[in-house]
């Protein structure tokens, strides 16, 4: 499904130049990447939690870092904006998140044992799906 937006209910939207308008559609990308599908003036806290949440596990969907204050601001500058994006719980969205937190960890350990064994002077080559060799020395071990 595509991402759709609609920022014609936020004040002063006709106001915005282009520049404005690039922020606007772009800022879809954010709520996605949030879970919220809407702005509104009940949920700039849970949404700022969001980013905050986000940001602290290493996953930060804006460009550098906001303070709370400057935060809560833009957000409040885009009340009015809804998008098509699924609105899912606080606790659907953090765990969400602490998955990509495991997944790069993981990474992040499967990429330093691979490098062990080429430090060690071994070479990896994968034969086929499930078979992995190492050479040293020209004798290979399976």
């Amino acid at each position: 499904m595509a991402l759709q937006y609609d920022y014609t209910k936020v004040a002063n939207h006709s106001k915005f130049n282009d520049l404005d308008h690039k922020d606007a559609s772009r800022f879809a990308w954010v709520l996605a990447a949030v879970d919220m599908n809407e702005i509104t003036k009940s949920n700039i806290d849970e949404i700022a939690f969001r980013l905050k949440f986000a940001e602290q596990c290493g996953e930060n969907f804006l460009i550098g870092s906001l303070s709370i204050g400057l935060m809560k601001a833009t957000l409040r500058s885009y009340i009015g904006y809804k998008t098509n994006v699924r609105t899912e719980t606080r606790k659907a969205y953090m765990l969400k998140i602490m998955r990509m937190v495991e997944n790069k960890t993981e990474a992040k350990i499967n990429e330093k044992k691979e490098n062990k064994v080429e430090k060690f002077g071994f070479k990896k080559e994968v034969i086929s799906e499930g078979i992995t060799a190492f050479t040293l020395d020209i004798k290979t071990f399976r």
